[in-house]
Formats: structure tokens, sequence, C-alpha cells
């Protein structure tokens, strides 16, 4: 089975744990990159994913600044949020 080298923006472990075992329950497996700020979403794209699940809204950071910055840096990503 491939596994899926998947980021997640999520600042509540719970939720994270959630979204990780919906995801395997559907039949993918993953390799999670978890963070929840801008700074660490920035540094994580210096690698490359197959995919972002982000929470809506967090304290500092949003699914609108990701995308955005992902189209910035021209990467094409499938994201969820």
């Amino acid at each position: 089975m491939e596994v899926l080298d998947i980021l997640l923006v999520e600042d509540d472990h719970y939720d994270a744990r959630l979204v990780q075992s919906v995801v395997r329950r559907s039949g993918i497996e993953g390799s999670w990159t978890g963070l929840d700020n801008e700074p660490e979403f920035l540094a994580a794209l210096a690698k490359p994913h197959d995919a972002l699940i982000t929470d809506f809204r967090l304290p500092s950071f949003n699914t609108l600044r990701a995308l955005e910055i992902l189209e910035e840096r021209g990467i094409d990503l499938p994201a969820s949020s």
C-alpha cells in the first residue's frame, strides 16, 4: 500500500488524531507532518507533500492563507479543510 505524505495543519491534538483515523479508515495510509502556524507551514514546504488537510481557522493562521502561500509558490497540492 502506498503511503501518502500528508501535511496536517491543526492546533487541537484530538482533532488531528480524529482526522488521521478517518483517513486511515478510508484505506489511505499517511505519513503525517503536523503543524499549527504559518512559520511551521512555510518550513514544511521545503519538501514535497502529497496532500494538505487544514483546520479552517486557527488562532494565527487559516486555510485561505495556506492556499494563498501555495499559489504564490506555484505548488499544486490537493487540499481539504
